[in-house]
């Protein structure tokens, strides 16, 4: 019963996805990400910033395609 709770509570946090800060905050969220993983790894300075700029398009990419989801939906 509290995991449940505790999901709840954390998607209600979370920003709405049919707002256009939504894809801002993928974009960052993917950034951040990318660098984590680029400084879990011990990479190079070169290789970190391509995780980091890969982690940015995916999030910015999950972000658009969650937008168009959400309005396609709102149409319907």
């Amino acid at each position: 019963m509290t995991l449940l709770v505790l999901v709840v509570l954390l998607t209600s946090e979370l920003p709405d996805p049919g707002r256009v800060s939504t894809i801002t905050f993928s974009a960052t969220f993917g950034s951040v990400i990318g660098a984590l993983a680029a400084d879990l790894r011990k990479l190079p300075s070169e290789r970190a910033g391509d995780a980091t700029r890969a982690g940015l398009i995916l999030g910015f990419g999950a972000g658009v395609l969650g937008l168009l989801v959400v309005f396609a939906i709102d149409r319907l």
